[in-house]
């Protein structure tokens, strides 16, 4: 029989052993975990480069999984120009710089595709769906945005269209509803893999 010091130590030895690896275990776990969340980072396709730049870095020292950030179409595709691609170009290289998923958030409806009711104020045109006669127009920019970003693994159809008084959505439920399926068609077209959610509601 080994003598008690002997067995002593192999005793500290073996809870030691199950201390480490328990430690190592649960650490790997937690990584896994963090890996699974994300930020939301206030961003918008026309948010500055700098802006842009350190946000996406505090998310990857954070060590998080994804981020989530605004892509207004109306940032993209300007009334009487060319679309200008070097936003979501922008967002994209920085998402395989730090190794983040992107959750893009579809918004900003060009307003001269806009189907609002009498009154609107220029500012909130954004917040309308399309006409019917504009739902082809707006799917073909969503679609060729979607097509421009691998980095975007999540697409988010609006953002929170509940909220009274059209903060965020001017328009009824049905019409929600009908420029939704639009627009996840248009995503589904350029990107088959993405996942596609509708926009978070408030209530």
């Amino acid at each position: 029989p080994f003598p008690m010091h002997a067995r002593c130590r192999f005793a500290a030895g073996a809870v030691a052993l199950a201390c480490a690896v328990s430690l190592t275990a649960a650490t790997s776990h937690a990584e896994r975990l963090v890996g699974r969340l994300g930020a939301h980072s206030m961003l918008y396709l026309d948010s500055s480069p700098a802006q842009q730049e350190a946000l996406f870095r505090a998310a990857h020292e954070a060590r998080v999984g994804s981020i989530r950030l605004d892509f207004t179409i109306g940032a993209v595709f300007r009334f009487l120009d060319k679309p200008d691609f070097a936003p979501v170009d922008r967002v994209n290289a920085l998402a395989r710089r730090y190794r983040l998923r992107v959750v893009a958030v579809i918004t900003g409806l060009p307003f001269w595709l806009a189907d609002c009711p009498d009154g609107t104020a220029f500012p909130d045109m954004s917040k309308c769906p399309p006409r019917t006669d504009a739902v082809a127009e707006w799917a073909a920019m969503v679609r060729t945005v979607a097509a421009r970003s691998p980095a975007v693994r999540a697409w988010e159809l609006g953002n929170e269209p509940d909220v009274p008084g059209g903060r965020f959505f001017i328009g009824s439920p049905a019409a929600y509803a009908r420029m939704a399926a639009v627009t996840a068609r248009a995503i589904r077209a350029a990107r088959p893999e993405a996942t596609i959610v509708l926009g978070g509601t408030s209530r």
